[in-house]
């Protein structure tokens, strides 16, 4: 890299301005000492040679201009991909905020459930032999007739549920609770 490049666009731009002004004022005073026939002799070719080195000025200053609508262009992209960074980060925390609340909503059956885990540590033990016997007691004693639909009937039989009596007055009925 030369040196030009460690100084900034903006004052390279305002330095070749300058340089560019002072050569075009030059080259009109050689206009007006040509015309009113006061140049003299030696300096009849410096006005080629202030255009020569007008045309180079012009060719570097459009260099720098060039350089300075890249940086814009690129300022302009820099902003462009900030204001989307901003809108993916506003994404970003309305996720997170669903994401707690998504949290605190699955918690809450974890606390249900270890409530009711409790309660069902501290209930009463039934004897799953127990509830078959009584199902096969009443399954058997208290059905309905075979082929039987709901809108026939029954006879003399019981309905296919057993009253609530009948029902306290089986073998889980007759057991007694356990003293807390």
């Amino acid at each position: 890299m030369d040196d030009s490049s460690a100084i900034p666009a903006r004052d390279r731009a305002r330095v070749e301005l300058r340089e560019f002004e002072s050569l075009v004022r030059l080259l009109i005073q050689y206009f007006d000492l040509s015309a009113s026939g006061r140049m003299p002799s030696e300096d009849v070719l410096q006005p080629d040679r202030i255009a020569q080195e007008l045309i180079e000025r012009q060719k570097v200053l459009r260099s720098i201009v060039d350089e300075l609508v890249q940086h814009q262009n690129m300022n302009k992209l820099i902003e462009k991909v900030h204001a989307s960074l901003q809108r993916e980060e506003q994404k970003l925390v309305q996720l997170g905020g669903t994401l707690r609340e998504a949290e605190l909503c699955l918690q809450g059956p974890d606390i249900d459930h270890e409530a009711r885990i409790a309660a069902l540590e501290g209930a009463k033990k039934v004897n799953v032999k127990d509830i078959v016997e009584l199902a096969a007691k009443i399954g058997s004693s208290y059905a309905a007739p075979p082929h039987w639909t709901p809108t026939e009937p029954l006879g003399n039989r019981l309905p296919p549920a057993p009253p609530e009596e009948m029902m306290r007055s089986g073998h889980l009925g007759k057991e007694k609770p356990e003293t807390m």
